[in-house]
């Protein structure tokens, strides 16, 4: 969930307590999104999905659950799967197979 606070209708209708968790929500989002784009610079040759909360914690991530972030039905994601296959291009690829796994996105 993204919130444009620029929007007054749209920010008059909330408390604000969603409006500043809408804005944790945004900052988590750009934190793990650096975080992957560095993992994927040190790791040129893609990571395994497994591999991955791994190699975040290695980097210095702590804390961190998929779920903490919301997919776009608001619903907090199940698994790195899900969160991974939702980045946008610009941070990672995800590709299929036997396990799947991210590359480095298109900048």
């Amino acid at each position: 969930m993204v919130l444009c606070l620029d929007d007054e209708a749209a920010t008059s209708e909330l408390t604000e307590e969603q409006i500043k968790e809408g804005e944790r929500l945004f900052k988590r989002e750009q934190a793990i999104q650096k975080a992957l784009r560095v993992l994927l610079k040190k790791n040129p040759d893609g990571v395994a999905v497994p591999e991955v909360k791994t190699k975040l914690v290695e980097l210095g991530v702590k804390n961190f659950k998929c779920s903490m972030l919301n997919d776009d039905d608001d619903k907090p994601f199940e698994s790195w799967e899900d969160l991974l296959r939702s980045m946008p291009d610009f941070v990672l690829t995800f590709v299929d197979g036997d396990p799947c796994r991210i590359e480095k996105g298109s900048s």
